[in-house]
């Protein structure tokens, strides 16, 4: 049977990557694809509006790079205090999770950064912790130190 082309709108989990462009059978296209809004017909106006997506993605992409870059500099001079209720112990109420660093920074910092560039263990005590930061193929630490109330 025959394929025809399309551009998917979105990451699919089989098909491939969001605006990769793949062949797929019209029947598949017309009842699955492009009613859920997962793709559309690779046409010649789809693929130029495509290219000036890619190009802008790429554009802010660099940026975000750039971002980080910076961020992750000044974040090795500096800290980031959680402050937390312990017990007598030292021990933490509730753990601190990568997600919860990553929500600090950004809310501290000004940059959205998913918690998957982290990469430390659950924080349990008080203490100071070194955190891995791996994302967009930048790398680095940073401190972070947590203290009882």
């Amino acid at each position: 049977m025959q394929k025809i082309d399309v551009v998917l709108l979105q990451d699919h989990k089989t098909l491939g990557k969001k605006y990769a462009v793949v062949g797929v059978k019209p029947i598949y296209a017309r009842n699955i694809l492009f009613p859920q809004g997962i793709a559309r017909f690779a046409d010649k106006g789809t693929l130029n509006d495509l290219k000036a997506k890619m190009e802008s993605s790429a554009k802010s992409q660099k940026s975000l790079i750039e971002k980080i870059k910076w961020f992750l500099h000044n974040l090795e001079s500096t800290e980031t205090i959680f402050v937390s209720e312990t017990n007598e112990h030292g021990k933490l109420y509730g753990n601190i999770h990568a997600k919860d660093i990553a929500a600090k920074l950004s809310t501290d910092h000004g940059l959205e950064i998913t918690s998957d560039y982290l990469k430390i263990k659950d924080i349990e005590e008080a203490g100071e912790y070194t955190v891995k930061f791996n994302g967009e193929g930048i790398q680095g630490s940073f401190q972070v130190k947590v203290s009882s109330k």
